[in-house]
């Protein structure tokens, strides 16, 4: 009987240990301040909207900054992209040029024809906890990114 409640006891703390840290780790990563670059930004609002992927949509729409070249690639939906960025060193100043994407025609092109037009447009971001906003002047964000874990 005294082992089947220790060995009770003993499951309750491994278990009540492993619920607590996968807790605080889904915490940290929420509440770590995540780099620009090189880390995969889904796209969550575009122009004030949320953006959830649907079946029309071959691939989520995202964006990846990467530190070699100065480059950003992603998809939009239907075609994937790429092109270069500048950021203004000490700044939130952000411009995008050079961009090219695939040309595959899909149902509804909207969405991605809007998505390729705010990055060319934005000219700084801001980063809070997991969340990307890119911005044109002081206007409301033209797009909210989610950082995501890449494997």
């Amino acid at each position: 009987m005294k082992k089947n409640i220790l060995v009770t006891r003993t499951a309750l703390i491994l278990f009540g240990c492993s619920s607590s840290q996968k807790t605080q780790q889904n915490t940290l990563s929420t509440d770590m301040n995540t780099s620009l670059m090189e880390t995969y930004w889904k796209l969550t609002e575009l122009m004030g909207q949320p953006v959830i992927t649907t079946e029309i949509m071959n691939k989520e729409m995202h964006i990846i900054i990467k530190k070699e070249g100065n480059t950003i690639t992603g998809h939009g939906g239907c075609n994937s992209f790429r092109g270069t960025y500048t950021v203004k060193e000490g700044t939130d100043r952000v411009s995008f040029s050079q961009m090219a994407s695939t040309l595959m025609a899909c149902v509804n092109m909207k969405k991605e024809t809007i998505f390729l037009d705010v990055l060319q447009k934005a000219d700084n971001y801001a980063i809070k906890g997991n969340v990307l906003s890119l911005n044109k002047a002081r206007m409301s964000p033209l797009a909210k990114f989610e950082a995501v874990l890449m494997k």
